[in-house]
């Protein structure tokens, strides 16, 4: 009888004891901040297996660049921080401590970006049409909301000179 009563609470022990030991997860949650310390909203939280390159989870950070992962417990990880107009950054992790909720605050340091040609297409755009001796402007395209004359939203079209109201389209000079 006794022997019966120790199995049975050895094997209540085995059924709920011993599969939390094998199954192990690991909280990591943190933000992400710019270089003065503003938050960036949606940067890429990526965290992967460091020997097999595996991705095991992502996430991205909120309006307040917040974030929160939860990942089972293997032996090396890497999280990588990313975003738009900013230098990656990323951080070894070693989960085979008994360490289960990590936090990082991480700063990523601005990443300028240059653009050597930009190519604007508007052939085939109506907003300024030359028909014969005819020029058409869609002033609707030219509003900006705060116009209260005709005066304010003559100044908003382009190659228009506002102190002589003279407007040169198509290198014809026209005075309005």
């Amino acid at each position: 009888m006794q022997l019966k009563k120790v199995i049975t609470n050895f094997s209540w022990v085995v059924v709920f004891i011993f599969p939390s030991a094998i199954y192990c997860q690991i909280s990591v949650s943190g933000s992400v901040l710019d270089s003065i310390t503003q938050p960036i909203n949606y940067a890429r939280i990526v965290i992967s297996d460091n020997d097999t390159q595996n991705i095991i989870t992502y996430t991205f950070s909120d309006e307040q660049g917040r974030y929160n992962l939860e990942v089972p417990c293997q032996k090396n990880l890497k999280i990588e921080f990313s975003a738009t107009y900013y230098h990656s950054k990323s951080i070894n992790i070693d989960t085979t401590t008994d360490v289960r909720n990590y936090t990082y605050d991480v700063i990523l340091q601005n990443k300028p970006e240059v653009l050597n040609e930009v190519n604007l297409d508007i052939k085939n755009s109506n907003i300024i049409v030359k028909k014969n001796d005819t020029i058409i402007v869609d002033l609707d395209a030219f509003k900006l909301g705060d116009e209260q004359v005709v005066e304010d939203l003559i100044r908003n079209v382009p190659r228009v000179n506002s102190n002589d109201y003279f407007f040169r389209p198509f290198n014809d000079e026209i005075r309005l």
